[in-house]
């Protein structure tokens, strides 16, 4: 049943909350105790007893489900409560091998810039904040990555997640090269030729460490993608299923998959200088300290 609320300003909403007859009630626009008494006796009776344990209810979710959350992890063994968290952690990993392709493909651009256009590169990289950039990037990596993720799950719509693998990876692995070949070709001027040589292989071996490794990491994923795509434009996905060769990729993406964040860590280690030495200095602190 809709009724209406009537206010001081004898405006009106609509609400549909139970059996109460509220449109014969005078308005009250005395400010005086008995109105105000008044005035609460009949808010009282919008709500009926199931909506008062409902918002009970809802309340006490947000103290009971983190009170779960810290048995499962701590005290209690609970297997399904574990497998819907590690579901969902899951589904964090895969937002996150898109999310980390994606700024390997920025962090590959911005290298790029630097010797294609070093005058670009300074006035919108040096002299201008990257925090704004940053911003917008995740930004748009959440709302896609959400989009993704609803199509997928609500639809079976898997084709955006494919195609968004295959265009990061053709990208960056385009990208990644032409930068490589510049790196390599780049004579700053003033500079002997045995200081170029040893700057050129310097900078080249921190890119491609730091560049190639997310390629490497996502590789089989490409190639599901590419072979999912092809086979959903010609009919062949089931006998697809049936062949050794999808096995074999997808038992590698999981591996792959598991490797991420590790591989990532360690090419950044590996590949920029300031956190080679931040580990070197640790190691010698540890050995000076024996």
């Amino acid at each position: 049943m809709s009724y209406a609320l009537f206010f001081n300003d004898n405006s009106n909403g609509s609400l549909h909350h139970g059996e109460v007859n509220t449109t014969d009630r005078p308005i009250c626009a005395q400010k005086g105790l008995s109105c105000r008494l008044y005035d609460s006796l009949y808010l009282a009776a919008l709500y009926n007893t199931m909506e008062l344990v409902s918002y009970f209810t809802t309340v006490a979710d947000f103290i009971i489900i983190p009170l779960l959350v810290y048995l499962s992890f701590s005290k209690v063994k609970d297997g399904i409560f574990k497998y819907r968290i590690r579901r969902w952690a899951r589904r964090c990993l895969s937002f996150g091998n898109i999310w980390i392709h994606a700024l390997a493909l920025y962090a590959a651009i911005i290298c790029y810039l630097l010797y294609a256009n070093p005058i670009f590169y300074t006035k919108h990289f040096v002299y201008k904040s990257q925090k704004l950039h940053y911003v917008i990037l995740h930004i748009s990596l959440l709302l896609w990555n959400s989009c993704i993720d609803f199509m997928r799950e609500q639809f079976s719509i898997v084709m955006p997640y494919h195609l968004t693998h295959l265009i990061l990876f053709i990208a960056s692995f385009t990208v990644a090269a032409m930068a490589s070949i510049g790196i390599y070709k780049y004579k700053p001027l003033g500079v002997s030729a045995t200081s170029i040589g040893k700057l050129r292989r310097k900078r080249l071996f921190s890119f491609v460490i730091y560049c190639y490794a997310t390629e490497i990491i996502v590789l089989p994923r490409f190639f599901y993608s590419l072979m999912s795509i092809i086979c959903d434009y010609i009919g062949c996905e089931q006998k697809l299923r049936q062949t050794l060769f999808y096995c074999i990729i997808r038992r590698l993406i999981h591996i792959f998959h598991e490797l991420n964040s590790i591989a990532t860590g360690l090419s950044t280690i590996v590949a920029l200088e300031p956190y080679r030495q931040a580990v070197l200095s640790i190691f010698r602190k540890q050995r000076n300290g024996q």
